[in-house]
């Protein structure tokens, strides 16, 4: 089926779009959900109104040369808790992290919620426990994200488990 929206008309509310966003922002640092908020709302009055792939798009762009931050969210824990992972953090071998940090970069991910991706797992991680400790204990959590946190998540946990 043809694409219902002109390659001119599509490029040129996508510029504009770009432009509305950058100037509400004025210097403010904005997340990616405010991000994407703002698109929606201002896509709604660009025409032709465009769909969710050139908004995301258009994030992209945006996210490459606008301060967008990412919110690390909040945390409670068991008074027994006991943090491991700033102790044998430079003794872990973070290659599967690493391999997705660069796939986000190829991507064009903002460098900013690259970092707070890593900041944020890393926090999972240790609360999830020592993985090298023997015998087994209970943790219950409840990690909200999308596909990239899980996935930080997985590589991250994967990496610290592996044999140096």
């Amino acid at each position: 089926m043809p694409d219902p929206i002109d390659p001119a008309e599509r490029k040129a509310a996508m510029t504009q779009l770009e432009q509305y966003v950058a100037v509400s922002m004025q210097g403010e640092r904005i997340d990616e959900a405010e991000l994407m908020r703002r698109l929606q709302t201002f896509n709604a009055i660009v025409k032709p109104s465009l769909p969710g792939s050139d908004l995301e798009m258009v994030a992209r762009r945006l996210a490459e040369r606008l301060p967008i931050d990412m919110d690390l969210g909040s945390v409670i824990t068991s008074r027994d808790h006991e943090p491991w992972l700033r102790t044998r953090k430079q003794a872990i071998d973070w290659g599967r992290w690493l391999a997705y940090k660069t796939m986000l970069i190829k991507q064009c991910r903002p460098p900013a919620v690259i970092d707070k991706i890593d900041e944020l797992t890393d926090e999972i991680l240790d609360l999830a426990g020592d993985p090298t400790l023997p015998g087994s204990w209970k943790r219950r959590g409840l990690v909200l994200g999308d596909n990239r946190h899980r996935c930080a998540s997985m590589r991250h946990s994967s990496d610290a488990t592996r044999p140096n």
